[in-house]
């Protein structure tokens, strides 16, 4: 990837009526990603795999993936349409030794601390902060940790900075090796953007030290 930037529509193969909140990924993204930052046979892990097309892209691609999610209705949907199979459970309560070591980590964190049973922001990042180190053991060398997150707006508490600070702690065990924004094409993605920060997603890399 030449460019620290990219523009890309938000499109994905999910249906609306099943995503309300717009948490599927674009297929396109990962596709970017998962050439750029690893090759074929490599293992690629999404610790949040939502509706499961991280998993499928990088199937596709050649890699050997694998992902968790707790939502049945999104491994069913990841099942029936994507023909995944998601590993049924939370990625906090997963035994690693029981999978293969990673070569490329991708995900988008759920942007809601209840979501992973944190009553407060920083219990939030502390969360993540803690699981990163846990995928961390399980990577191989020169492994490589990519985070898709954006800051988020509220109407009168003003601006969550939640891609800087994310960052902030991931650097703590890896090494913040690029970043990337990729601009959402708003004349092509019909998608409400009521409550973020803005029209882009950080794409945060990190490897292993």
């Amino acid at each position: 990837m030449k460019d620290t930037y990219f523009i890309e529509e938000y499109k994905t193969e999910v249906p609306g009526e099943l995503d309300k909140w717009r948490v599927a990924f674009p297929p396109k993204i990962v596709e970017l990603f998962v050439e750029e930052y690893s090759g074929k046979g490599d293992v690629v892990f999404d610790p949040f795999a939502g509706f499961g097309t991280t998993v499928s892209v990088a199937k596709k691609m050649g890699r050997e993936s694998f992902g968790c999610e707790i939502d049945q209705a999104k491994i069913c949907f990841a099942k029936e349409k994507l023909d995944v199979e998601l590993i049924g459970k939370s990625v906090f309560d997963l035994d690693h030794s029981e999978y293969p070591k990673i070569d490329l980590c991708l995900f988008s964190p759920p942007y809601w601390g209840p979501a992973l049973g944190a009553k407060t922001y920083h219990g939030y990042l502390n969360k993540l902060e803690k699981l990163s180190k846990k995928i961390e053991t399980r990577m191989n060398e020169g492994a490589h940790l990519i985070v898709f997150v954006q800051n988020y707006k509220f109407d009168r508490k003003g601006l969550l900075t939640l891609a800087w600070d994310l960052g902030n702690v991931l650097k703590n065990h890896f090494y913040f090796e690029q970043d990337f924004i990729w601009c959402v094409d708003r004349t092509k993605s019909k998608r409400d953007m009521k409550h973020e920060a803005a029209d882009h997603h950080y794409c945060l890399v990190f490897r292993k030290k």
